[in-house]
């Protein structure tokens, strides 16, 4: 079946309500307060010391005077070159003046993000498709994640930083600049190591000078700098460390502990899908305390700990120290910790829930990477590149042990392809059961928004079934372009 584009200025365009100048002025009005309130809110928490501000200049600096990642960082998942990339604003400006510099770049990111995913990701790259629907509809994707931008602005964290490396790594490739576009990819990768996958995406696409590139970035950005700050011993003992962080703090690891660092860094936030499953599917701890052991104690002292517990008790092992470096215990009476599992569904081991997240991973991955290698026809190249790097971009918050609201913003790009796709379709292709579905992850996305007051729909996973709808989503609309830019067949 060929469907017919739905022209822009056409009645039944204009008739839909999300197309109503009031209902569109009420979106964008929303979309240009999140931002503004973000930046605010961003220079308010920033000038008060508080997260994630406070945490950057504390680390940063540490490894300023140091000259090592102090062994309590909350940057635990973060390599080296993100303290490097990180001190013109936290040590080497004042702290007023680096500051303002860092959220006014953070929002400037945020404004150039969206003009490239507008200017190249949402109008006609090529002559097949039709010219887009007016700027006015393009807030909608902008509209349902707007939250989540907000909350990264006022936190003063990375993600929309990631979230620009990307969308202009992903277009200057497209646009025949590889290198310069696979080193954006990498410095993304040097400053949060979730974007290092997109790598995969490069390599299956054939794209050998953007994998250069990223590979140039990342000894630019973090090996090089490394050794020369540290040293060579000192360099390879950083990333050592950084490995052993990573093993600490893995979906193994939450998995056996569901409540290894609750009311650390958030993670009582965390909608990851080890995480998420180990809520759903193991025992929960009981209404007894929450004992907390960190760093490596002596063995006597930790068989004395076990001893000393009650019924009810739940033993945490915190492998990262208190800043000061030695090993700690501490206690917590379960009702007073602020987030709590409530219930499960299954009391499974901890390897029955591994193996399940590593088969749910193993089919994410290897569909992406089917849908990502196959050539459908009538895809154009503008299109596949786009579906395909919107998917790889959420694909590459699949693997990761910490997924929380703040992370969505990566999830943009593919909100724009999925509502594009759905604009483009004709309005008797957007009824069909597939176009409602990828309607309703755009709802659901929306509804993990409203969902940020609830601990409840954060503790069992909404973000994740967003990301997870999404994704679904994004996988579609590759398909789906194939009926768009596929020229009408001539009747016999």
């Amino acid at each position: 079946m060929n469907a017919t584009h739905a022209a822009t200025d056409s009645p039944a365009t204009t008739r839909a309500w999300y197309a109503n100048r009031w209902v569109f002025l009420f979106a964008w009005s929303l979309v240009i307060f999140a931002l503004v309130s973000g930046v605010v809110g961003g220079l308010w928490r920033g000038l008060n010391d508080q997260p994630d501000w406070r945490a950057f200049v504390k680390e940063t600096s540490f490894v300023w005077a140091q000259r090592e990642i102090a062994p309590w960082t909350g940057m635990f998942g973060y390599l080296p070159g993100a303290s490097f990339l990180l001190w013109p604003f936290t040590v080497w400006l004042p702290k007023p003046v680096g500051l303002i510099a860092f959220v006014a770049l953070n929002g400037a990111a945020a404004v150039a993000a969206t003009w490239l995913l507008f200017r190249y990701w949402f109008q006609a790259n090529d002559e097949a498709r039709p010219t887009p629907p007016r700027i006015a509809l393009f807030g909608w994707p902008l509209f349902v994640l707007g939250a989540h931008f907000q909350n990264v602005l006022q936190g003063n964290q990375l993600t929309i930083f990631l979230l620009f490396l990307c969308v202009c790594g992903l277009t200057f490739i497209q646009k025949a600049r590889p290198v310069f576009g696979g080193f954006l990819l990498g410095v993304a990768g040097c400053l949060k190591v979730t974007p290092a996958l997109l790598v995969v995406f490069l390599l299956l696409k054939r794209r050998w000078l953007a994998v250069l590139g990223m590979v140039l970035a990342f000894l630019l950005i973090d090996v090089i700098p490394s050794i020369a700050f540290f040293g060579f011993g000192g360099a390879v003992r950083e990333h050592r460390a950084w490995l052993d962080r990573v093993g600490w703090y893995s979906n193994r690891r939450f998995i056996e502990d569901p409540w290894l660092r609750v009311m650390h860094h958030g993670h009582e936030h965390n909608t990851s899908l080890a995480v998420v499953l180990t809520r759903w599917l193991r025992e929960q701890p009981g209404d007894g305390r929450h004992v907390v052991v960190r760093s490596d104690p002596p063995v006597d002292a930790l068989k004395r700990i076990r001893a000393e517990l009650r019924a009810g008790d739940h033993l945490s092992i915190d492998p990262m120290p208190e800043p000061g470096g030695s090993w700690s215990v501490s206690y917590h009476d379960a009702a007073t910790r602020e987030m709590l599992p409530r219930f499960s569904v299954a009391s499974w081991s901890a390897n029955r829930v591994w193996l399940l997240w590593l088969m749910i991973e193993v089919i994410i991955v290897a569909t992406a990477i089917w849908r990502t290698a196959i050539e459908l026809p009538g895809n154009t190249p503008a299109t596949k590149w786009q579906c395909d790097a919107a998917l790889w971009l959420l694909i590459s918050l699949w693997p990761s042990p910490m997924l929380r609201d703040y992370y969505l913003p990566l999830a943009l790009p593919a909100a724009i392809v999925v509502w594009r796709t759905l604009l483009d379709l004709s309005p008797a292709a957007r009824r069909s059961p597939s176009a409602i579905a990828a309607a309703i992850s755009l709802v659901l996305c929306f509804v993990s928004v409203l969902s940020l007051a609830s601990d409840f729909a954060e503790w069992y996973g909404i973000h994740l079934a967003a990301l997870a709808g999404l994704t679904l989503a994004t996988l579609w609309c590759s398909r789906t372009f194939v009926q768009i830019t596929s020229p009408p067949v001539a009747s016999p």
